[in-house]
C-alpha cells in the first residue's frame, strides 16, 4: 500500500505527530521532508519536491489532513488522564484553551450535538515554527484542532467563540513535549449547569486502591481568577506528587493519581483554591 503523503511514521493516519515532524522538519532545512509542490487531486496527490519548504508543503499537508478527517475521523474516546487537567478560561462567549511552555503538539477533539457546531475557532495567524489547523464535522457531531510549535515555545492560547445555545460538550485533548512523549491527556466538559457553589473535594475512589485513585472536587463560580491546586503527601507530611496547579474553569472535575511508584501507605490529598483547604486520606494497598 503507498503511504499517505505526509504520513511521516507510516501509522496510516495523519495526526499531529505526522504535523510536528513537518513543523520540525521546516525548522531544520531537512528537505527529505518536503511535500510540496503537488499536482492532482487529494489524496492522490503527486509530489514534485523543489529543496525548499513554503506554503506549498503546508497546503499540500493541509489538504490531505482535512481530507483525512473528513473521510476517517473519528473521536477516540480515551477518558485515562496524565498530567493536571486541561486549563481554560471563560469570559461571556470566548473559552481559552492555554498551553504552556511543556506543549510543542497536541490534538483536541471536540464532540456535541450532531448538527450545527456550537462553536468557532477563532482566527488565528501562525507564527514563524508553528502550524494549528481545525476542521469542522458538524454532521458527525465532531470537531478537532491539531497543533506543532518548534522548541522555541511559550505559553499561548486558544480561543474558541462560544454560541449562545446552551449544549454540552465534551473535550478529549492530548499535548506532547519535544520528545512526543505525553505530558497532558483526558477529557473535560463545557457547558453551562448550575455550577459549584462552593469548594469541595468529594471521597476518593476506590480507597483503599492499588494502583489508581479517582480523586473528584468541585471549583465554585466567583468573580476573580483563584489558582486550584491538588498536591498528594506521604505520611510525613512530604510533598511527593503535584496533580492540579493552575486555573479552573467552575465545575466539577475528576482527576486520577496513577501510584505505581508510591510506597504502600497512608497518604493525604489536600485540595487549596484560594484560602479554602480540605483534605482526605487515601490508602495504597500493594
Amino acid at each position: 500500500m503507498t503511504p499517505l503523503l505526509g504520513d511521516y511514521n507510516l501509522d496510516s493516519t495523519l495526526s499531529f505527530i505526522d504535523l510536528d515532524t513537518l513543523v520540525n522538519k521546516w525548522k531544520d532545512k531537512d528537505f527529505n521532508f518536503e511535500l510540496g509542490p503537488v499536482t492532482g487531486d487529494v489524496p492522490h496527490f503527486v509530489s514534485f519536491p523543489d529543496s525548499k519548504f513554503n506554503i506549498e508543503d503546508g497546503m499540500a499537508f493541509v489538504r490531505m489532513w482535512s481530507w483525512y478527517q473528513q473521510t476517517y475521523g473519528e473521536i477516540i474516546q480515551d477518558t485515562v488522564m496524565v498530567g493536571r487537567p486541561l486549563e481554560m478560561i471563560q469570559n461571556d462567549n470566548d473559552l481559552l484553551i492555554i498551553l504552556d511552555k511543556q506543549v510543542h503538539a497536541g490534538q483536541i477533539q471536540f464532540s456535541y450535538e450532531i448538527g450545527e457546531s456550537p462553536f468557532q475557532f477563532g482566527h488565528r495567524e501562525n507564527k514563524n515554527g508553528e502550524l494549528f489547523i481545525t476542521n469542522q464535522n458538524p454532521e458527525n457531531g465532531y470537531s478537532i484542532l491539531e497543533f506543532a510549535r518548534t522548541e522555541e515555545v511559550a505559553e499561548d492560547t486558544i480561543l474558541l467563540k462560544m454560541k449562545n445555545e446552551i449544549q454540552d460538550i465534551v473535550i478529549f485533548y492530548k499535548f506532547v513535549d519535544g520528545n512526543n512523549t505525553i505530558v497532558y491527556k483526558g477529557t473535560t466538559n463545557v457547558n453551562r449547569p448550575i455550577l459549584p457553589t462552593k469548594m469541595a473535594l468529594y471521597p476518593a475512589y476506590p480507597n483503599p486502591f492499588n494502583p489508581i485513585a479517582t480523586i473528584r472536587f468541585d471549583i465554585p463560580e466567583v468573580e476573580t481568577k483563584i489558582i486550584a491546586t491538588l498536591h498528594i503527601y506521604d505520611i510525613r507530611g512530604r510533598l511527593v506528587e503535584i496533580l492540579v496547579n493552575g486555573s479552573m474553569l467552575p465545575g466539577t472535575y475528576a482527576v486520577q493519581w496513577q501510584a505505581d511508584g508510591f510506597a504502600s501507605g497512608m497518604y493525604f490529598a489536600q485540595l487549596r483554591y484560594g484560602k479554602e483547604m480540605k483534605t482526605q486520606k487515601i490508602l495504597l494497598l500493594k
